[in-house]
């Protein structure tokens, strides 16, 4: 501890122990009050920790000098671990070194900043005799440190002597000659004092202060404790008998307790000594201390858990420390001795250790107190937590640095036709608007941006083919402006618009740009073009239970794979059927319609699947082989 010099000048800076002064140190701020009554020109400065010092009795200012005149202050620099520690502190007033006066209190430190603290000195003797109390810094011969014997000058005598006879601590006095003295009244004052006491020669009358009758020895009542003296000689309070320990008498004659008797605290009329099941001080009404949070009262009379404060919500008081556990934090975690709710940021359950979720893999803690993703388990290596679900690829610059994210949620490099990077999901360009990608990620065309509607991008150029467009100088031009290599089914060159061949009438062009089958015109209604040559069309007559597929076979019994009507046009079923109805010549799911595409990705024995799970329902829609 460091006493750090204020004002007045008589304090000098003053570190205590072997690590001497440090930069750790903790104030506090001491007013000395003193009233000059009695006079001192020295001030000793303890103090101690859970009965360890601090501080030794230290002088300042260390030689005597003049009488100092309040009030006096001093910064006491304490270590730092008395920090949040209640201190005992203790003042002693000095007068040419002789002890005079002192003030003794407790103090709790502040964990951070100075701790201001006011203390008045009482009048105070180091060491008095017995039968003497100290007035005014002397020790004196008084009635309440005598009361049993009688006083001569500042000595208490026992006032059984024949030569110094007394009680009550008055002024001893001899006895007549021949007389004797008995607990200190002169032999031959009880008989003439009937109605009073006797104090050494002398009949008083029956009081407070002289209690007694029939000529004996005279008591001093304690003025605290009774205010009267019964006809029988006993002093009570009111018509009780007198009060007792942690008592006084009242103005209206009655026992109570309260601050002025009471150190401790009040249960009723009763003064116990503080302790956790009777916890106050200074004549409080007594509080009962929580023993889930609390073991000790303190001597400020607070509810306290060891050395600390109570207990806070989530903990209990064990071996004088606030603890989190089991049974204070059921359903939350403990980060040290804090309980807190679970959480991404705190995860756990059961008073266990708090854990911190990894955002990139959790985004919340499941009711057992583990990380998760969504519903599940927190994510894997190479997999991050993005919209409830673990996936290899998430919009953002964490899982994709340099790529962009399909909507297969893998990461695909940039460039035509996945466009994009930084993580951002992936522009997928129209090879026919476009041709690149630029720097910002967007499909374009040659250096310009991509095509709109009716043109096409051409060698880097955006364009519409028309007959006679130099861009389809050698093929033609298709209904969606688009440019057709001269061939089959598309007939035409030189830019000219295509004349598209029916494949079931026709099977190549001619010179001119006609549609043929073989070298003969198309085939009328009632025949398709086969090899060449125009042969009787796939129908219900000659193909009852089947269907016709594009190239006039015919195909029975129906299958996924050719499936229709009798005579009617096959189709190919699609993976989001498993069947074939022969009365509908419909692809089924069992037997219901073909699967949503956009909530399943196959029908698998009748039922349909978003990869090897259920459907998606509601606004979930099938992306690969997942929900999102």
């Amino acid at each position: 501890m460091r006493i750090l010099r204020t004002f007045p000048a008589f304090l000098v800076l003053l570190c205590f122990g072997a690590a001497g002064c440090s930069g750790s140190d903790h104030p506090v701020f001491v007013n000395v009050i003193l009233d000059g009554s009695p006079p001192i020109n020295q001030l000793r400065f303890s103090a101690q920790l859970s009965g360890s010092a601090l501080i030794g009795p230290t002088d300042r200012p260390i030689t005597v000098g003049a009488t100092l005149v309040g009030p006096q202050s001093a910064r006491l620099l304490l270590p730092s671990q008395a920090a949040g520690k209640l201190v005992d502190l203790t003042v002693v007033g000095l007068f040419n070194r002789v002890a005079v006066s002192h003030a003794v209190t407790s103090v709790t430190l502040k964990k951070s900043g100075e701790t201001p603290l006011n203390v008045a000195l009482v009048p105070w003797c180091e060491s008095c005799d017995t039968g003497q109390e100290c007035v005014n810094g002397k020790c004196i011969c008084t009635a309440q440190s005598c009361a049993t014997g009688c006083c001569d000058g500042t000595t208490c005598k026992t006032g059984q002597d024949a030569s110094a006879c007394g009680s009550l601590g008055q002024s001893c006095a001899p006895c007549p000659n021949g007389q004797t003295c008995t607990s200190g009244s002169c032999s031959g004052c009880g008989a003439n004092c009937p109605e009073g006491c006797c104090n050494g020669t002398i009949c008083s009358s029956r009081s407070a202060i002289s209690c007694g009758v029939a000529g004996a020895t005279c008591v001093s009542c304690a003025p605290a404790l009774s205010d009267n003296c019964s006809a029988a000689g006993t002093c009570r309070c009111g018509p009780s008998p007198a009060c007792g320990v942690g008592q006084r008498c009242s103005a209206a004659g009655q026992c109570v307790c309260d601050f002025k008797s009471c150190a401790g605290c009040c249960a009723g009329n009763v003064c116990n000594s503080p302790n956790a099941s009777q916890c106050g001080v200074s004549g409080s009404a007594c509080a009962t201390c929580d023993a889930a949070k609390t073991d000790t009262c303190d001597p400020s009379g607070n509810c306290r858990c060891g050395l600390g404060a109570a207990c806070g919500a989530g903990q209990k008081c064990s071996g004088g420390a606030c603890v989190c556990d089991a049974t204070t934090c059921p359903t939350g975690c403990c980060a040290g001795n804090v309980c807190q709710s679970s959480s991404v940021a705190a995860c756990g359950v059961g008073g266990t250790t708090c854990q911190l979720c990894d955002a990139t893999k959790s985004n919340a803690c499941d009711a057992s107190g583990r990380c998760k993703c969504g519903t599940g388990p927190a994510c894997g290596v190479g997999l991050t937590c993005y919209n409830n679900t673990c996936s290899a690829c998430n919009p953002g610059p964490t899982s994709c640095p340099s790529g962009c994210c399909a909507a297969d949620s893998t990461c695909k490099t940039s460039g035509f036709p996945n466009c994009g990077g930084g993580g951002l999901s992936c522009q997928v360009c129209d090879s026919t608007k476009s041709n690149a990608c630029d720097a910002s990620g967007n499909c374009k065309c040659g250096t310009g941006p991509a095509c709109g509607v009716g043109l096409s991008c051409y060698n880097g150029t955006c364009t519409a083919c028309f007959p006679g467009s130099s861009s389809c100088a050698t093929g033609c031009c298709a209904a969606d402006n688009t440019c057709k290599t001269s061939g089959f089914p598309n007939c035409g060159g030189g830019g000219l618009s295509c004349q598209v061949c029916d494949p079931t009438k026709s099977n190549v062009c001619d010179a001119s740009g006609n549609c043929m089958c073989g070298s003969a015109a198309p085939c009328g209604a009632a025949s398709v073009c086969s090899s060449g040559s125009c042969v009787p069309k796939c129908s219900s007559g000659n193909c009852p239970s089947g269907c016709c597929s594009s190239d006039n076979l015919c195909h029975s019994p129906v299958s996924l794979a050719a499936c229709g009507l009798p005579g009617g046009t096959c189709a190919t079923c699609t993976s989001e059927a498993d069947r074939c109805d022969q009365a509908s010549g419909a692809c089924q799911c069992g037997a219901a319609l073909p699967c949503d595409p956009t909530k399943a990705s196959s029908c698998v024995g009748g039922s349909c699947k978003c990869g090897n799970s259920p459907a998606c329902t509601g606004i979930q829609t099938c992306n690969g082989t997942l929900c999102i």
